[in-house]
């Protein structure tokens, strides 16, 4: 059986578990146990870092290692809720959580620029200017309706926050051309649901309500899922694409990989290492 269709179906059984916590914790918000709500969401946000160690340490990828440092940055502020959930805002768990997911959005905005920079494929200049728009929308959608616009003294701080957030789903969608079409879908739908969990967290606080705690970390677990997966998606697949590419470069004929994994070519592992992740 081909190696990487075994992968591919254990990332499936996971995933499929991962739902199971997904419905628990909804199910612990929606009755109001929402210790035991962000306690699942803690062991779901743990149980990405024991399945990729189990199942895919052998890989080696500046992006993945980028990847999951942001999903580990999940796992703490999800631990920080459990710990010391804020009441109001502005508070001193409140600004760590915020801190933290800051410190995501930027890890995988860095890890989406270092996708597009490395790669040896190009984006064409309409589709450049599509998703360009888009993140410009979206961060005036952001600006305008969210965060407290009375509040001045964290303006410059939210000013940022939304950039951020804005060049994260921006570089997310520049790697239309720069990974699979699965990897690609997955990992910009896992960024427009990290924007969503954390505009849900900020607007449940003037009338909390256990929808809207349950929806954000709905949101935040299904993303980080996507986000994973993807991730592991471009490293298996793609990454065995160019690969495929470079090798006919070399040799001039197509050849599969997957089959030649004894031959030793130079330029292959340096044009891989230099151009790809």
């Amino acid at each position: 059986m081909h190696p990487q269709l075994v992968r591919d179906k254990d990332l499936v059984k996971f995933t499929r578990k991962f739902s199971i916590l997904i419905g628990l914790t909804l199910l612990a918000h929606f009755i109001d146990l929402a210790p035991i709500a962000y306690t699942l969401s803690v062991i779901a946000q743990l149980s990405i870092f024991g399945f990729h160690f189990i199942s895919f340490k052998e890989f080696r990828s500046a992006f993945l290692n980028l990847v999951l440092s942001g999903l580990a940055l999940c796992l703490i502020g999800e631990i920080v809720l459990l710990v010391d959930p804020p009441k109001k805002k502005y508070t001193t768990s409140f600004w760590i959580f915020i801190g933290i997911h800051f410190l995501r959005n930027l890890i995988f905005m860095s890890a989406f620029t270092w996708n597009v920079v490395k790669s040896i494929f190009k984006n064409h200049i309409v589709y450049k200017i599509i998703i360009s728009v888009v993140g410009a929308i979206i961060f005036l959608l952001l600006q305008f309706f969210h965060f407290d616009a009375e509040k001045s003294d964290y303006k410059t701080f939210f000013f940022v926050f939304n950039v951020v957030v804005s060049l994260m789903i921006y570089t997310a969608g520049l790697r239309n051309s720069h990974t699979s079409p699965e990897a690609f879908l997955m990992m910009f739908v896992g960024s427009l649901l990290f924007m969503l969990s954390d505009v849900c967290f900020l607007e449940n606080f003037d009338q909390p309500d256990n929808f809207t705690a349950g929806l954000r970390t709905g949101l935040l677990m299904v993303a980080s899922i996507l986000v994973l997966s993807a991730a592991i998606h471009h490293v298996l697949y793609f990454k065995l694409k160019v690969q495929q590419i470079v090798m006919a470069g070399v040799t001039g004929r197509e050849m599969d990989p997957m089959k030649n994994r004894k031959m030793k070519v130079e330029s292959v592992d340096q044009t891989l290492e230099e151009n790809l992740i």
